[in-house]
């Protein structure tokens, strides 16, 4: 049986880091100054709104999880490392 609260947990967690992963790429790329910067900003910005808004529906998400006590103890640590 797939316990579908876990799945998008863990699918919320993997989309951070992609997109953490998306804002350090497009910040290098602000920092070179051949790259035309005020687009690339942009698109940091919008990344970085993302990620926030992410985040935010990654703790909400999680809040109306109910599990046992075990399983919200292991999905709190993951989530508060990820959200750090």
């Amino acid at each position: 049986m797939v316990d579908w609260g876990i799945t998008g947990a863990f699918q919320a967690l993997q989309s951070q880091l992609f997109l953490r992963k998306d804002v350090r790429s497009l910040s290098k790329k602000v920092s070179n100054p051949t790259s035309s910067n005020s687009i690339l900003k942009k698109e940091v910005d919008k990344s970085k709104s993302d990620l926030k808004k992410l985040k935010k529906l990654t703790k909400e998400s999680f809040e109306k999880l109910s599990r046992t006590e075990e399983d919200n103890a292991r999905l709190r640590t993951l989530l508060e490392v990820s959200v750090k």
